[in-house]
């Protein structure tokens, strides 16, 4: 080999190194400006949340019922650009998915069957296992899969409860992983919120006088929204009022669930919209009014 050749060599072999490391460079100054931009995101939806919660614990209960709820208001400023939305429901008129999966009634199996078959899954069962699998003991949950397609992995849902519709997403590529079936991703996080809430809390959930809203009668198997669905739905609450499986409660009392509300922030940024959720206790005797952030993303 000639000098001349080893010297080629030995510069191309330079400018693999050099490439390499600008790669990895523009790779990592990517990924931070990635997380830079997560956590500026964040912190915009931290500050309208607590503008949100503010202005809440300004006004009384009654006129938050009655005039707030259920409204999506828009807020946009042309100087600033910032451009969201803010909408609070209540939740007494939808179903506690974690009470309802932890109950041993075989009607509450059957409530969120029906939600399936609605979405057209192919296996409803799997669908409900897999949801079950979430709110067992890990012991009980293990057992259960012990000749079950339910397959035992790292990303096992075994966490006492369903916290925050992230969990939902991954129970949706599990078991389109195992079935190959679509239809599970007709499942939309609006459309499920609408019937069902996620909570870890100690919730009082009957004696009240809450009527069920349209989706919710409609997995109740009712076909109109009258008194037999009214009534079918205190019945289901009150077998679900003394599970408390995913209670962190420390003071064990009982929250009415009829002084919950929960409150969306849709940020709009270019064409993604970035979202904070969280749970505000109407009740002003309490300290603390923000009981719960559960997605921030």
């Amino acid at each position: 080999m000639t000098k001349k050749a080893v010297v080629l060599l030995i510069t191309l072999g330079f400018i693999t190194v050099i490439t390499v490391l600008i790669m990895q460079t523009v790779t990592l100054s990517k990924s931070s400006l990635d997380d830079l931009t997560k956590v500026k995101i964040q912190n915009q939806l931290m500050f309208y949340m607590i503008n949100v919660t503010n202005l809440l614990k300004e006004q009384k209960a009654d006129d938050i019922r009655d005039y707030f709820l259920d409204q999506e208001i828009p807020v946009f400023d042309e100087k600033s650009g910032v451009n969201l939305t803010v909408k609070c429901q209540a939740l007494d008129d939808k179903l506690n998915l974690n009470k309802l999966l932890s109950c041993n009634n075989a009607r509450c199996d059957e409530i969120i069957k029906r939600y399936a078959k609605d979405k057209e899954l192919v296996d409803e069962d799997y669908f409900l296992a897999l949801l079950k699998d979430t709110v067992a003991p890990l012991k009980a949950a293990v057992e259960r899969r012990t000749g079950s397609r339910i397959i035992i992995d790292d990303k096992t849902f075994s966490d006492g409860c369903i916290l925050n519709y992230k969990t939902i997403k991954q129970i949706q590529d599990k078991y389109y992983q195992e079935l190959r079936d679509p239809n599970i991703y007709k499942i939309k996080k609006d459309d499920f919120l609408d019937i069902f809430y996620l909570s870890d809390l100690k919730l009082k959930e009957d004696g009240n006088d809450s009527k069920p809203n349209g989706a919710v009668s409609k997995v109740l198997g009712c076909y109109e929204n009258n008194d037999a669905c009214q009534k079918e739905f205190k019945n289901i609450n009150k077998s679900l009022n003394n599970i408390t499986n995913c209670s962190t409660n420390k003071n064990n009392k009982s929250i009415k669930i009829k002084d919950l509300i929960q409150c969306k922030v849709d940020l709009y940024i270019n064409d993604e919209i970035h979202s904070i959720i969280f749970k505000y206790n109407l009740n002003q005797k309490v300290k603390k009014r923000v009981v719960s952030i559960d997605e921030f993303f």
